[in-house]
């Protein structure tokens, strides 16, 4: 058994790929494992992972019948992890080369259930001054939190503090088993969102260390960028619904989960989705089960409230100013 499973999910990542997988060969710790998904690549991603597994038999190449998305890809990933511990790496990003040995360092001297690193975020063509300035504003830099315990008088505090992104953090294998911690189960963006819910609502013990461990490429052609697009709007809006309802479905089944749940949706970490006017209209006014209202909640009917062009909307008589409404993650 390795002390810590790589996961990388693959899919047509072949500009990329070689410079991921040698930085996780090159670590100071060498006791780990990689395991690449392979998400059914079109290109030579997986060709190129071939030829480094044949000299190294820490690589392990798991094959999806279906392309079914980076969540289930990482699902994957950790049925087939043997490591004590998980570390999420994107295979368009790489690390640094004391990354793994700060990290289980780290979490074996406060034995915490994980440990996250800072980042550095660069773009991928530094002659996009888009690219360049969304870089400068993607960096991730933790305090030195030596060992944290999440509680629920701190838990809006820690979603304000605690980046969602699953990379960059290694977790302990037995704490996600014991709480049967997965992504949710579609071909979704956002699915670190809710993950990210998932881990917190079991009030875990996480560390930082201070070092940059990921350096996160900003390309045009990623997912995240793609989303950004207004003609994905729409698909946007019912990515994140889908996140959101899964993390609370699984966060509501849990001993004490309701509270959780309400500590979430009251913060300011997730005011954007729980506390648009429709929404509380929807949750709180009607109640959740009136059949004239329920129409609001459909994607599609909010998205044709949003990009009404009257300013002022009436539902049901009550005004709803398009100015106020928060368009961010629209």
């Amino acid at each position: 058994m390795k002390k810590i499973s790589v996961i990388i999910p693959v899919y047509n990542v072949e500009k990329y790929i070689e410079e991921c997988i040698k930085s996780v060969l090159n670590q100071t710790f060498k006791d780990f494992e990689i395991i690449c998904v392979d998400d059914c690549s079109t290109d030579n991603s997986i060709k190129t992972i071939e030829e480094y597994a044949k000299n190294d038999d820490r690589i392990k190449i798991v094959h999806h019948d279906i392309n079914r998305g980076l969540a289930p890809a990482r699902n994957t990933g950790m049925r087939n992890a043997a490591g004590d511990y998980i570390f999420f790496l994107d295979s368009d990003d790489y690390i640094l080369p004391e990354t793994l040995e700060n990290l289980y360092n780290k979490i074996e001297k406060t034995n915490s259930d994980f440990v996250c690193a800072s980042s550095e975020a660069f773009a991928d063509n530094p002659d996009n001054i888009e690219l360049v300035k969304k870089a400068e504003k993607s960096g991730l830099f933790y305090e030195g939190y030596d060992k944290y315990k999440v509680t629920e008088d701190n838990l809006e505090q820690t979603l304000l503090k605690l980046s969602c992104v699953s990379w960059g953090k290694l977790y302990r294998t037995q704490f996600l088993k014991d709480n049967n911690l997965v992504y949710i189960d579609k071909n979704v963006t956002f699915e670190d969102n809710g993950f990210h819910l998932k881990v917190l609502s079991c009030l875990p013990v996480f560390s930082t260390i201070k070092p940059v461990g990921v350096m996160y490429r900003i390309r045009t052609s990623s997912i995240t960028s793609d989303m950004d697009k207004e003609k994905n709007r729409r698909k946007k809006m019912l990515h994140v619904k889908y996140v959101m309802d899964d993390a609370l479905e699984y966060i509501e089944h849990r001993e004490g989960g309701r509270e959780i749940a309400d500590i979430i949706r009251k913060s300011g970490a997730f005011s954007w989705y729980f506390t648009k006017p429709y929404d509380f209209i929807f949750r709180y006014v009607w109640g959740k089960n009136n059949k004239i209202l329920s129409v609001f909640s459909i994607p599609i009917i909010r998205e044709k409230i949003l990009n009404d062009n009257r300013k002022v909307l009436k539902v049901t008589g009550i005004p709803v100013s398009y100015s106020n409404l928060d368009k961010s993650i629209l």
